[in-house]
């Protein structure tokens, strides 16, 4: 447009044109052709002047002098910006600026080739400047978070620069050819039921390629490139996976930078949900798709997109329509594209047991995309959100939250779950007056969002997890080797230094029964995670079968997920416990073994279930004769830790490879009668709080005590026998007092020794 000003006006000036101007007019139209002129070249410049992190480098590198590097980088527009996408306000920076410390002098700087942009010289400076590293950190900012706000300051500015190339291949590729459609046939209507595929908000405000989704796109672009044959089946349980990467495909169409055969084509989506409404006579519906298919061949440029193919192909089987039959000559066709979204399950169920349909696809299988192939998208979405709602995202609160989503929500796939946090942050943080999204921020409201705790701790909590081991015993009675373990493994996971890959924590309890392995797992579900019921529970005896892994995991065969993958996903946050746990059959060993070591495992419809965020505590009574010999020979149960060990992996009750998995393996000992006398004190305790709420009072003696400890000592059974005598002998007696009106609200209940039956010799 420039240019064409410019001769214009350049004719006009000299008038050689059948048009008669007066010397003022001449001069004006000079002006106007000189202005033309340099607009052009400004235009040119723009275009040429080289790539996004040279570019926004040499504005640092002009304005830094020999003496303080640092400080160039702090005051220059790009730095300014990369620290605020570090979450660092400028107040801060000026602050760290002008403080008293030693500049790094730019001589010194041993500048590479990897240095040559933005992110690459921000790392350098990192690696160089102490007093820098210092500084960031001092806000949590390390070196990845550092660079990669860099680089997305280098991107950010590589799109706004992209916008003034006017004749950049991009830009001119995207204005729409007046000759193109008529290259093609005289209809690119395929009707109501075929309509302009449709690009999200964010695909359509990609300038720059990221990439994200290159490598399925590039597959896409080479099955549509085929003479024969030429379409895609997406095989993705997530269909916004499936229409991204479609959308993708068609955004580069629309730039003029998709490969030549792929050029100036149109992408149509087949509404065949309402396709399938309209028609209930099978001819008609068979009409109506070979019109549509013949009209899109007809056309030539179409590339047609089908979402959910076998809810289509199921969809029109009633009206006893043999989809893959009927469409199987125009996916033939070379004059038509196809890209079909299916998900796993309805792969296998429906598409990979018809030959005519399988021939004619060629699969897509997108990689699972985590938290940090995430980040691309999540960094896509930001601007719009920030001129919505007047904020600005930090890079380390971004990363966070795509991490979080990533080990948190338990459902939906990355980065669609990710981007639902994004949505979800932006309002919460304009609630609560946040101007600048920093990293807690993120951590803060997806611990709000999943009553998962992943913020930093805070006082209370902190003064609770410090003092744990106290929490524990006032439920636990002994046990301190066993309560030590469990309490440094969770404040280890708590602190952020354990394992994210892995469950939160995993213990494998050995000893007899009834001496507190339950009731530490209902303890620590209490004091950890605020309820005793933040606790699945499972009793590994009914899992000993053939059928007992289809029944955790499910079965493809009956479309059914399976007990522990629905269990876990409604309680994804707590305390799994597992009972007995020797008694499991062999193949469930294994799925626990994989959940150890992975923190997941996938269940029979292919769908991952989340494990990352359980405490897994195990059970078993294996070893609980050598635990008594050794206590009954008064020696050390740690010291002979490592032997009793040996002995049951020796038994093969356990592989010594799944022992190995767990955090921490803890034998608990048979309880002594001063632990039994605390228990049934304990118990007594917990009956007295029941009377109190009936205006009742229950006195409780030495007598009580001793009494409950000579009825209730089996070593067989530990300390249940003490709850069992306190049922049997104690509340029997004081539920017959209240019955018979001896006792009623207002009295005091006192138990004395001839009210007890004797025990039994």
């Amino acid at each position: 447009m420039a240019l064409l000003f410019a001769v214009a006006s350049f004719l006009f000036s000299f008038g050689p044109m059948p048009l008669y101007f007066g010397a003022a007019d001449g001069l004006f139209f000079l002006f106007l052709f000189l202005y033309g002129l340099f607009s052009l070249l400004e235009f040119f410049y723009n275009s040429m002047k080289g790539t996004a992190g040279d570019y926004s480098l040499s504005e640092v590198i002009f304005a830094t002098d020999e003496i303080d590097a640092t400080r160039a980088l702090c005051e220059s527009h790009s730095g300014q910006e990369i620290f605020v996408r570090a979450g660092i306000a400028p107040k801060q920076v000026q602050d760290f600026v002008y403080a008293n410390r030693v500049p790094v002098i730019v001589s010194i700087l041993a500048i590479e080739e990897s240095h040559t942009n933005l992110a690459g010289y921000a790392g350098l400076l990192y690696d160089s400047d102490k007093s820098l590293q210092s500084f960031l950190a001092s806000y949590s900012v390390n070196k990845i978070e550092w660079q990669g706000a860099a680089n997305w300051v280098d991107l950010s500015r590589e799109k706004r620069r992209q916008r003034e190339r006017f004749w950049s291949r991009e830009n001119l590729g995207a204005i729409p050819s007046v000759g193109t459609s008529w290259a093609y046939g005289v209809s690119q209507d395929l009707g109501v039921y075929g309509v302009a595929f449709e690009l999200t908000t964010r695909i359509a405000s990609i300038e720059t390629d990221n990439g994200y989704r290159a490598k399925e796109v590039s597959a896409l672009e080479s099955i549509l490139e085929r003479r024969e044959e030429s379409n895609a089946l997406i095989v993705e349980d997530d269909e916004s996976v499936a229409r991204d990467i479609a959308g993708r495909l068609y955004k580069k169409i629309k730039l003029g930078t998709a490969p030549a055969k792929l050029e100036h084509k149109s992408m149509i989506e087949l509404d065949w949900q309402r396709l399938v409404s309209d028609f209930k006579e099978k001819n008609e519906l068979e009409a109506e798709l070979l019109k549509l298919f013949g009209g899109a061949i007809a056309a030539g440029n179409v590339i047609l997109y089908i979402r959910d193919f076998s809810g289509f192909a199921a969809g029109v089987k009633p009206l006893g329509l043999n989809l893959p039959s009927l469409l199987s000559p125009y996916l033939a066709s070379p004059d038509l594209q196809v890209v079909a979204h299916t998900t796993s399950i309805d792969f296998h169920f429906f598409i990979e047991t018809s030959p005519a349909l399988l021939e004619r696809f060629e699969r897509v299988i997108p990689d699972k995309a985590g938290a940090e192939a995430s980040l691309p998208v999540l960094l896509e979405r930001v601007p719009g959100l920030e001129r919505t709602y007047k904020i600005i995202f930090s890079y380390p609160a971004i990363r966070t939250l795509s991490e979080l989503s990533e080990r948190l929500v338990t459902y939906g796939e990355m980065p669609s779950k990710a981007l639902d946090s994004l949505e979800g942050l932006a309002p919460w943080a304009v609630k609560r007056g946040i101007r600048l999204v920093r990293e807690n921020d993120a951590a803060e409201f997806m611990q709000e969002k999943t009553g998962i705790k992943v913020a930093e701790l805070k006082a209370g909590e902190a003064e609770r997890i410090e003092r744990l081991e106290d929490l524990l015993h006032e439920r636990v009675v002994g046990q301190d080797e066993a309560i030590r373990l469990v309490a440094s493994a969770i404040r280890r996971a708590r602190s952020g230094v354990g394992n994210p890959k892995r469950p939160t924590a995993s213990f494998l309890f050995f000893g007899p029964t009834g001496v507190g392995k339950t009731e530490v797992s209902k303890a620590l579900a209490e004091s950890f995670f605020g309820d005793e019921k933040k606790m699945i529970r499972f009793d590994m005896s009914e899992y000993s079968g053939p059928e007992a892994l289809s029944r955790l995991i499910g079965s493809f065969s009956e479309n059914k997920s399976g007990i522990l993958a629905g269990r876990v996903r409604d309680n994804p946050y707590g305390v799994m416990l597992l009972d007995e746990f020797e008694k499991s059959a062999p193949d469930v060993l294994d799925l626990f073994l994989q959940i150890l070591d992975e923190g997941s495992f996938t269940d029979a419809l292919g769908k991952e279930v989340n494990c990352r965020n359980l405490i897994i505590i195990a059970t078993s009574n294996a070893g609980s004769q050598i635990i008594w010999n050794t206590v009954k020979a008064d020696k050390s149960l740690e010291a002979e830790k490592s032997k009793i060990i040996d002995s049951i992996i020796e038994e093969k009750t356990f592989r010594p490879e799944l022992v190995n998995r767990f955090d921490a393996t803890i034998l608990f000992h048979p309880l002594k009668n001063t632990e039994l006398e605390s228990i049934a004190r304990l118990g007594l305790e917990k009956l007295a709080l029941r009377l109190k709420e009936k205006n009742m009072e229950l006195v409780i003696n030495e007598a009580l005590v001793n009494f409950l400890v000579q009825k209730g000592s089996d070593p067989q059974f530990g300390g249940r026998s003490i709850n069992r005598a306190i049922q049997t002998e104690v509340e029997d007696l004081i539920a017959k007092k209240i019955v018979s009106g001896e006792v009623r609200e207002g009295s005091r209940i006192e138990i004395k020794s001839e009210d007890l039956s004797p025990p039994t010799p």
